[in-house]
């Protein structure tokens, strides 16, 4: 079965690892959309972060994660990393 993967847009914000901004947010479940507490990993340099309170972003430790969503992460930031230019 395929999963369908679904993109939401949010007010823009910073990549606390590197600075990019970003404003949308793309579920590999297919059925999320971002909320407080919701971790990400960013397109650019595959640093993990946290949505805060007010939807800003912090760093986050992905050890914290259960093991499923450790390896849905480690996936994401896997396929991000092999897609920068060397």
């Amino acid at each position: 079965m395929r999963k369908i993967v679904k993109t939401s847009v949010h007010r823009k914000t910073g990549c606390p690892h590197c600075g990019y901004k970003v404003d949308h947010a793309t579920s590999l479940q297919g059925k999320h959309t971002p909320a407080p507490g919701s971790v990400t990993v960013c397109i650019k340099c595959a640093g993990v972060s946290q949505y805060t309170e007010t939807m800003d972003l912090a760093s986050f430790d992905p050890a914290l994660l259960d093991p499923e969503a450790a390896d849905l992460v480690a996936k994401a930031r896997k396929l991000i990393l092999s897609r920068r230019p060397s």
